[in-house]
């Protein structure tokens, strides 16, 4: 857990600045409930720890080339 704030009240502020942010949640505290939520408030993505190299490189992926398509960074 991140001290002063969750990993979703960041995001949440930052979408605030940036509406286009691609957003990927990584957690160590995983359920089911947590990543419908995430998703349904905007997260592009739900990454569960642990996680390998792989998956974090295919979601990243992912994220950079949906961000590409609707003419993000």
């Amino acid at each position: 857990m991140m001290p002063g704030m969750s990993g979703w009240s960041f995001c949440s502020s930052y979408f605030e600045h940036d509406p286009d942010l691609i957003c990927i949640m990584i957690t160590g505290y995983a359920t089911v409930d947590l990543a419908v939520e995430a998703m349904k408030q905007g997260a592009f993505d739900f990454l569960p720890k642990p996680f390998t190299l792989d998956e974090l490189s295919t979601v990243v992926n992912r994220g950079l080339t949906s961000a590409n398509a609707v003419g993000g960074p």
